[in-house]
């Protein structure tokens, strides 16, 4: 049949039956692109055998993908075939462990389509105003150090050596594959050795 997200979505479905008579109790997803629309899809469905979500550059929602890439009429044309998809409730309600996979080079899911800014979103619109803008500044070096981790992990698996450029993310020059420990008392870094 022609493919469509609900289509889709009844093959991880089969998947996912086909599984538990085998006798598998515990199944982890990963989606890439559209296939992350399976996924969220498929935590939220069969909470009780999925244990781990991982959505990798998904959008939030198809016609909104179709908008910004192609214009407003791919976005009219996917809801008149009814290829409509919301993913955002579906990634929000997994109660699974859950990994939302983010390229900032993204060009087929941009920022305005991408799930990761609707969950963004949404988070902020449930803080209260006071809680929106309260980041100390060792939570903020915290998670600017995480950030250029996952940068550097996920170039490394993927074979982006254009993505790393001998760059280190912890202030030098040195081969990506070489780890580096930062002593933040001193603020500098030493490739390789624990300081």
């Amino acid at each position: 049949g022609s493919p469509s997200p609900a289509r889709i979505a009844e093959d991880g479905d089969a998947v996912v039956a086909y599984l538990r008579s085998k006798g598998v109790t515990q199944i982890g997803v990963y989606g890439r692109s559209i296939g992350g629309v399976t996924a969220c899809h498929l935590a939220r469905k069969h909470a009780d055998v999925v244990r781990l979500l991982v959505a990798d550059r998904t959008m939030s929602q198809l016609q909104a993908a179709a908008q910004y890439l192609y214009g407003g009429w791919a976005a009219r044309g996917l809801q008149l075939t009814r290829m409509i998809h919301n993913n955002v409730d579906n990634f929000w309600e997994v109660r699974c462990y859950k990994l939302l996979v983010v390229d900032p080079k993204d060009t087929m899911i941009v920022d305005p389509a991408a799930l990761r800014t609707a969950v963004a979103l949404r988070a902020v619109g449930r803080m209260k105003p006071e809680e929106r803008f309260d980041v100390d500044d060792a939570r903020l070096r915290a998670l600017a150090d995480v950030w250029r981790f996952f940068g550097v992990l996920f170039a490394i698996c993927e074979g982006d050596d254009d993505g790393l450029d001998g760059h280190d993310p912890m202030g030098g020059r040195r081969d990506a594959r070489q780890p580096a420990f930062r002593d933040d008392a001193r603020g500098s870094s030493s490739p390789g050795v624990l300081e």
